[in-house]
C-alpha cells in the first residue's frame, strides 16, 4: 500500500479519536470489575495465555519455562516447556511469549519467541498429546532468527490473527544514534511486525502471505506487515473487526498504543523519526510530520510519558457488544513499573488501580492478556503473582469478587445459563456475555 493511502486514513482516525471526548462520552460501567488473585510463586512471569477453549492457563516465565496453572485451584502444576538451556539470561532478555494456533488441539504445534545470545528467535514446538501438560523440548524447529545488534528492545508480541496468520513483534534491539535506523529499513526484520503463514507441513518453516505489503518485493522482506516500531512488547486482536492493537514501548519519551486496521499492511509507525507524536530525528531524509499533516506515518491513538525502565504492557480489548468500530472497543493496559491499570475508550483513559486493595498487586505487571475463553489476566513479574480481572458481578453475593463467583459446571470463566431459560442456574450468570 502506498504512503499516500496510509497517511490520510490514519490522520482521519486520529482526529476522530481526539474529538470524541467532546461528545459527552462517559466511562464504561466499571463497578463490577475486580482483581482476583489466582496463583503465586511463579518465577519472573511475563505472559499468560491458553489455546482457545482450553481451561488451563499457560504462564511464560522469563528465564525459559512455561508453567501450567489451574485457574480455579490456583495450583501451579507441570512445567509444560523448559528451554532455559536455550534462552539468554542477559538482563532484559528471555522467553517472552507463546502462541497457540487455532488447530492446536489437533496438531499440538505452538510457537514461542525468545532471545538466544543476542538474537531473537521464533521457534515451533510440539506437544505430542495436546491435552496433556507436557510438550517435547526436543521438537524445536526454528523458523526465524533475527540478529538484534544489542539488548535494548527485544519485542515479544506474538499473536495469531483472525485470518489464521502469525504476527510477530520484533524489537529494534540495539539503538543507533546515527545512520538510517534499522526500524525504517525494509530489508531488516528489526523494529518490525512480521506476518507469516505457518499452516504448512511439519517440516515447513512458513510461507509469506501473498497479501503482505512486500510479498513480491525484491528489495524488502516479504514477512514485514508493519515497520517503525521500537519495542512491540504486546499485541491483541479485536476479534470482531480484525484490527490489531500494539503496545510499543518507547525509548526515552513516550509509551505508545497503536491500532492497525484490519487488512492495512505496510503502515509505518514512525520510530526512530517519531516517538509517539514527538519529533526525534530525521532518518534517510524522511522528515518529521504532525498528526494533522501525516502522509508517511501512522501515529498512536494513545501515548503517555515514558518513565525510567518502564514499558506499556497492554493488549486486552474489553467487551462492548454495541461497538461498531475500533474506536468503541475499550483497551486495557498497564505499565510495568507503576501500580496503575488503565482502560482506554473513546479517547479517554480511566485509572483502575483502586481495584487492587494491595497496591503491590499491580506493581510490576508484565502482561495483560487473555485465557482460552477471552477472560483477562495479569501477571506480575516482580512478585510472581497471577491475577484474574473479573469483568462481571459478585455471582454468589458474598461481597467478594473471587473464584467462588464462577459457575462450577461452566466450561468458561463466566456465569452460564445452562438451560437457556434466561436465568442463572447453579449461580447467577451476571446477565451478559464477555
Amino acid at each position: 500500500m502506498s504512503p499516500s493511502l496510509r497517511g490520510p486514513r490514519r490522520r482521519l482516525s486520529l482526529l476522530l479519536f481526539l474529538a470524541l471526548p467532546l461528545l459527552g462520552v462517559r466511562c464504561p460501567e466499571l463497578q463490577d470489575l475486580g482483581l482476583v488473585p489466582v496463583a503465586e510463586g511463579l518465577e519472573l512471569p511475563v505472559y499468560v495465555t491458553a489455546p482457545w477453549g482450553d481451561p488451563r492457563l499457560f504462564v511464560v516465565e522469563q528465564r525459559g519455562r512455561i508453567r501450567v496453572v489451574d485457574p480455579v485451584s490456583g495450583e501451579v502444576g507441570a512445567t509444560f516447556l523448559d528451554i532455559r538451556n536455550l534462552v539468554s539470561q542477559l538482563e532484559g532478555w528471555g522467553l517472552w511469549s507463546v502462541a497457540f494456533p487455532p488447530d492446536y488441539a489437533e496438531t499440538g504445534h505452538f510457537y514461542v519467541y525468545y532471545q538466544q545470545g543476542t538474537d531473537s528467535v521464533l521457534s515451533r514446538f510440539v506437544a505430542p498429546d495436546p491435552a496433556a501438560d507436557v510438550a517435547d523440548p526436543a521438537s524445536r524447529f526454528e523458523l526465524i532468527r533475527v540478529q538484534m545488534g544489542g539488548t535494548e528492545a527485544p519485542g515479544g508480541g506474538l499473536q495469531f490473527g483472525p485470518d489464521g496468520m502469525l504476527y510477530v513483534g520484533v524489537g529494534e534491539g540495539g539503538y543507533s544514534t546515527t545512520g538510517t535506523g534499522s526500524a525504517q529499513l525494509v530489508r531488516r526484520a528489526r523494529g518490525k511486525i512480521l506476518r507469516v503463514d505457518v499452516s504448512g507441513g511439519p517440516r515447513d518453516p512458513y510461507s509469506i502471505p501473498p497479501d503482505n505489503p512486500f510479498a513480491s518485493s525484491s528489495v524488502a522482506l516479504g514477512e514485514i506487515w508493519a515497520l517503525g516500531v521500537h519495542d512491540p512488547v504486546r499485541m491483541d486482536f479485536d476479534l470482531t473487526t480484525g484490527d490489531l492493537w500494539v503496545a510499543d514501548r518507547g525509548r526515552t519519551a513516550r509509551e505508545e498504543i497503536h491500532v492497525l486496521p484490519a487488512g492495512f499492511g505496510g503502515l509505518n509507525l514512525g520510530w526512530p523519526i517519531h516517538e509517539g507524536t514527538l519529533c526525534m530525528r530525521t532518518v534517510s531524509g524522511l522528515p518529521c510530520e504532525t498528526p494533522e499533516t501525516a502522509n508517511l506515518f501512522s501515529f498512536p491513538v494513545h501515548e503517555y510519558e515514558h518513565g525510567e525502565s518502564c514499558r506499556v504492557v497492554g493488549a486486552f480489548l474489553l467487551p462492548n457488544p454495541g461497538a461498531t468500530t475500533w474506536l468503541e472497543r475499550p483497551f486495557l493496559f498497564a505499565d510495568a513499573c507503576s501500580d496503575h491499570l488503565f482502560v482506554l475508550a473513546l479517547g479517554q483513559s480511566w485509572d483502575l488501580s483502586a481495584l487492587g486493595e494491595d497496591v503491590t498487586a499491580l506493581s510490576g505487571v508484565a502482561a495483560v492478556s487473555r485465557d482460552g475463553f477471552g477472560q483477562p489476566y495479569l501477571v506480575n513479574r516482580g512478585n510472581g503473582r497471577l491475577l484474574w480481572l473479573r469483568l462481571g458481578p459478585d455471582g454468589d453475593g458474598d461481597g467478594v469478587l473471587d473464584a467462588a463467583d464462577n459457575c462450577p459446571a461452566a466450561q468458561n470463566r463466566d456465569q452460564l445459563d445452562s438451560d437457556g431459560d434466561g436465568e442463572g442456574d447453579s449461580c447467577d450468570d451476571g446477565g451478559g456475555e464477555y
